[in-house]
């Protein structure tokens, strides 16, 4: 990896992390090579031919490069020769490489001038061929880590949130990519750019006749020990790169807490507070930048300097030695020093620059080799695809789960049958389990203990495919292509054609949904926007969800929160729908809803503490004493959405019966009682209530004395006249 490659990626990821900023631990810690060559290996071996072209090409580019380094200082040699008057011996200066070049002045001329151009197009070739070998491998990398996180399971999802997975993918794997292919090819073609150097800068060496060996093995032996004098000042730069890492992750992160939701940060007057934030974030970037930039810049000058350092030492000395020589073929040394110098040193540098360049970026590299580690679901060894047969009945058999074995079982010893065709519904408290169980039905975990079977099979033993098509999830938040209908559809099946994808939707009643969408265009062709909430509403998109399963059919279909982010009317409209498009097969439905869960359900069971405490039908359990009464009394007592809640409160403060609280806690509006009465209860004008809070026993019209007449004849009454609200269910 050249010095450029190596900015590149560098300012490639710090590009990235201001985009989609993640937590990342950029510190200390040495690159474990062992780890990071088995990965580069994994990634190169399905591209070894392409990998050699490029070590190939590369290294002859280099070669080629120093051989007409080498010819040109041979032609120089001998024009010098001739200018002096040796006009009988026009060759170079003798060397252990005199076998490889032209034998006289005018064969060198030549080779110099072809060998000049060939050099043009071949580098340019390498250079594209270079370009097209990258690219290759790293969307081959790319593509296989898309393919790799789609068949992960959610314990590595629920680590990795998705603005790390969608980084890594698309800004660290072309970078981890180049490292790994050049840990493999770098070494190699750099290495034997070095050794032909020096083997070139030795030829030359004995070109001065009668120069000491000490001398030349001192001069050698600093063309390799001093570029990693470099190196070793370098180091600094390497802690300054993480820092000035961490401060633009922070940075990202601080810009992120602003951006997330600006609105509602102006709502709350936060603005100066937020600036204030992130100026701070941007003051210690700043500095770390500055300090990054003058250590990087120190590092550079100190491996520019040493060809320049290493090139003088042996100008010097070969001029030295041809004045006190007075051999006229010593000027093509000296020549051949300037031009090999560079080339033996550049190889060292670029290999310490190459090493440095892990070390900074291995952070990075370590979330792709992370994803390329991960450990995929495997079958259970002699898996058979399930029966076609069978029913869709689900039987968990004493069946314990827990996430981690230091915490507690989230499903413990449980044991029920879910009858086939039947429509039934978990409900249980926020992480209790209810979820769980739809997972573990999914085979998305295993059970620590117990079995769960499948129309009487054991789901542990089947193949993905056949229970991927049994069993039909639908989470809480599905998942929409920025595609058209059609291809939304054929996610679940991809051989789906119109008609089926038609039929099933008028089944469910989502066609005429579609039609309406399309505008009078094809319902199947319309394509989808990100923000799905323009075009259809948020129950609409689970009766899509849960259609789309269907296409599949399934005998069990999962349904995880169905009315989650959607309002009473969409409830209403999932509700009509849903039901009638379950039947025939067995649904298991999570809702925390039960004014959704009772009319929908035909068995409801209760959990606690990871079993089901209490099983039944939604008339059965709507008695004190069961979770489903008390989580319907609860959804029951809250307000009509729009309005203040007040009945809970006048509860608590045991007013009497009839007495109504506004929003501020006391009775609105006018409070009108009839002369002499005592301790009666008091009469609120109907008129300053707000929405929903009328009790449902007053009946509309004029407010009337009991067992009196019209309010006109009340002595100490006043007629009110209003509008009844919309009825509020009575409490329990």
């Amino acid at each position: 990896m050249t010095i450029a490659k190596a900015e590149a990626i560098e300012a490639n990821s710090a590009g990235d992390f201001e985009a989609a900023p993640m937590a990342m631990e950029v510190g200390g810690g040495k690159v474990p090579y062992g780890r990071l060559v088995r990965f580069a290996w994994l990634l190169v071996k399905g591209s070894l031919g392409v990998l050699a072209g490029m070590v190939a090409f590369s290294t002859f580019v280099q070669l080629f490069t120093q051989y007409n380094s080498q010819i040109l200082s041979s032609v120089t040699s001998m024009l010098s020769s001739s200018a002096a008057g040796a006009a009988g011996d026009k060759k170079g200066p003798s060397g252990m490489l005199d076998f490889m070049l032209p034998g006289d002045l005018q064969s060198a001329a030549i080779v110099f001038a072809v060998t000049a151009l060939l050099m043009i197009v071949l580098i340019f070739a390498e250079r594209i061929y270079n370009a097209w070998s990258d690219n290759l491998i790293s969307t081959r990398l790319q593509h296989r880590l898309h393919d790799k996180l789609l068949a992960l399971g959610p314990e590595f999802h629920r680590k990795h949130d998705l603005s790390e997975t969608s980084l890594t993918v698309t800004a660290f794997a072309p970078g981890a990519q180049q490292i790994a292919c050049d840990l493999i090819a770098f070494p190699l073609v750099r290495g034997i750019g070095l050794v032909t150097a020096i083997l070139f800068l030795i030829h030359n060496l004995q070109a001065l006749h009668g120069a000491p060996v000490w001398m030349q093995i001192v001069l050698i032996g600093a063309v390799i020990v001093l570029p990693f004098a470099g190196w070793w000042f370098s180091q600094g730069i390497v802690r300054a790169s993480r820092q000035l890492v961490e401060q633009q992750t922070a940075v990202a992160n601080e810009f992120m807490n602003s951006a997330a939701n600006p609105t509602e940060i102006r709502l709350m007057g936060a603005e100066g507070q937020r600036s204030l934030s992130f100026g701070e974030r941007l003051r210690h970037l700043r500095t770390a930048a500055v300090s990054a930039a003058i250590r990087r810049e120190m590092g550079t000058q100190f491996q520019a300097a040493v060809p320049r350092i290493l090139s003088a030492a042996f100008l010097l000395y070969g001029i030295f030695f041809a004045l006190r020589s007075g051999d006229p073929a010593a000027v093509g040394a000296i020549v051949a020093f300037v031009l090999f110098i560079p080339l033996a040193v550049n190889p060292i540098n670029e290999l310490l620059t190459f090493f440095i360049g892990i070390s900074a970026t291995w952070p990075q590299i370590e979330k792709v080799v992370e994803i390329v580690e991960a450990a995929e679901e495997k079958e259970a060894s002699g898996a058979k695809p399930l029966s076609p047969t069978g029913s869709g009945a689900v039987t968990f058999e004493h069946v314990t789960f827990a996430y981690n074995p230091a915490t507690p079982a989230v499903v413990r010893d449980l044991t029920y049958g879910f009858g086939d065709g039947k429509i039934s519904a978990i409900i249980a408290r926020s992480g209790a389990g209810k979820s769980t169980i739809l997972n573990l039905i999914a085979r998305q975990y295993r059970p620590n203990a117990g079995m769960i079977r499948l129309g009487g099979e054991d789901i542990a033993g089947v193949t993905t495919d056949s229970l991927r098509g049994a069993v039909v999830k639908i989470s809480q938040f599905p998942v929409f292509l920025a595609d058209t209908v059609r291809a939304n559809f054929r996610l679940a099946k991809a051989d789906a054609t119109d008609a089926e994808i038609e039929e099933v939707c008028r089944r469910t009643g989502l066609w005429p949904i579609l039609v309406n969408a399309a505008a009078g265009g094809r319902p199947l062709d319309l394509v989808l926007p990100r923000k799905l909430e323009t075009i259809i509403s948020g129950g609409q998109q689970k009766l899509f969800a849960v259609t789309r399963g269907l296409l599949r059919k399934p005998r069990v279909l999962l349904i995880d929160e169905p009315t989650t982010g959607i309002d009473n009317i969409g409830i209403a409209e999932l509700s009509k729908f849903l039901r009638p498009a379950c039947q025939g097969v067995t649904a298991i439905v999570v809702d925390h809803k039960m004014s959704f869960v009772g009319p929908f359900a035909d068995i409801v069971c209760c959990m606690e503490e990871g079993r089901f405490a209490d099983i039944g039908t939604p008339a059965e359990l709507d008695r004190p004493g069961t979770l489903y009464h008390q989580l319907k009394e609860l959804e029951r007592a809250e307000p009509v959405e729009g309005a203040p809640g007040s009945a809970p409160v006048a509860e608590v403060l045991e007013l009497p019966p009839g007495a109504m609280l506004g929003p501020e806690g006391i009775p609105p509006g006018m409070m009108k009682k009839e002369k002499g009465a005592g301790g009666g209860p008091m009469i609120i004008d109907p008129a300053s209530l707000p929405p929903g809070m009328l009790p449902p026993r007053h009946a509309p019209g004029p407010m009337k004395k009991k067992g009196g007449a019209g309010p006109e004849d009340v002595e100490g009454l006043e007629a009110v006249p209003f509008v009844a609200p919309e009825a509020k269910p009575k409490r329990g």
